[in-house]
């Protein structure tokens, strides 16, 4: 949990308090305590008290009808078996119902159910490695696949490097962002618990639930991420630096509306009789082949200069923290 941005202006009680929360989570969770605490219980998640309680009933009827042996417990017994089963069937069929209903706003904990269901559980199969040996467990996948992507990192010198133009004017500039407390809180009450935690090995649902008191003293790299995205999206919005025609990173569009658009375009060359002639490209790694150095000098010729750029090193490699922390590419609509 070392990476975690700390407020300034926090009084030493408070930077201590926090130091001292930092340092219990990253204990429990040395500990496999902190796991736990998350982890989700064994019960089905569709299993709620009042159907529990009705499963608790049928198996103590249950219990007292063998110790008795009387036709009337086996009665109550039965009637007690039947209910809760109508009772687990109504609970399960809507829970699925819901999971459903709710897919495009939580996908994750639909796709996770549907995997708890499924009797075969599939894992990472092994890789082989250039001696051709197969990789024995999942650190050794993940540092086999590490080495794979950053073998294709572009280091760029100095030297090529185009010249850009400035894009706005000089008032319209972004320079330094002050990480509020209410901006915080906003973020960390709209974190999804059932994310990975990042950097600094905090559990969003921690987060999420811990909001009104973390909102003060730090600012997560999560967090951080999204509130630099939101002024920076922002930024060139104000400056209609956005192409028309880039679709990615940018709040109501996605693949499917670049898609509509080319069948739209199909159809009304067809519609004229013209022909179509279609090239399709499948750039290899582009996210991790991206030359990182120009995008950042592109980023301070549309203004982003001052404070929010001296963090990024003119020569980080792609595929690095500080390169990655900002969405670079969603400013490159014009340039």
């Amino acid at each position: 949990m070392k990476d975690c941005y700390v407020k300034p202006d926090m009084t030493p009680q408070e930077r201590a308090r926090w130091q001292a929360l930092r340092q219990e989570l990253g204990m429990r969770r040395d500990q496999g305590e902190y796991d736990l605490m998350i982890r989700r219980g064994s019960k089905p998640t569709w299993m709620k008290k009042a159907v529990q309680k009705a499963v608790k009933k049928k198996h103590e009827l249950f219990q007292r009808w063998l110790s008795l042996g009387r036709r009337r417990d086996y009665e109550d017994y039965a009637k007690q078996r039947n209910k809760a089963g109508e009772m687990r069937r109504n609970a399960r069929r809507d829970h699925e119902k819901h999971l459903v209903d709710s897919f495009k706003i939580h996908p994750k904990i639909c796709y996770a159910y549907i995997r708890n269901q499924q009797k075969v559980k599939v894992g990472v199969t092994q890789l082989k490695r250039q001696d051709g040996m197969l990789t024995n467990s999942d650190k050794d996948a993940a540092s086999l696949l590490h080495n794979f992507y950053y073998s294709v990192f572009i280091q760029e010198g100095g030297e090529g490097i185009p010249v850009f133009d400035n894009k706005v004017e000089n008032d319209h500039t972004i320079r330094n962002i002050r990480f509020t407390t209410e901006s915080i809180k906003k973020k960390l009450d709209m974190v999804k618990p059932d994310k990975s935690p990042g950097p600094d090995k905090i559990h969003p649902k921690f987060l999420k639930e811990c909001a009104e008191v973390l909102a003060k003293p730090c600012v997560t790299y999560k967090v951080m991420e999204s509130l630099l995205n939101d002024h920076i999206v922002e930024h060139l919005n104000i400056n209609d630096l956005f192409t028309p025609h880039q679709h990615g990173f940018t709040a109501g569009k996605s693949c499917l509306t670049n898609l509509l658009e080319t069948f739209e375009d199909w159809t009304s060359a067809l519609d004229c009789g013209a022909s179509i002639d279609t090239v399709f490209l499948d750039y290899q790694k582009a996210f991790d082949t991206v030359p990182h150095r120009r995008l950042i000098i592109a980023e301070f010729h549309i203004h982003a200069k001052g404070g929010l750029m001296s963090g990024l090193p003119a020569d980080a490699p792609a595929g690095s923290k500080s390169a990655n922390s900002l969405r670079l590419p969603v400013a490159l609509g014009r340039v």
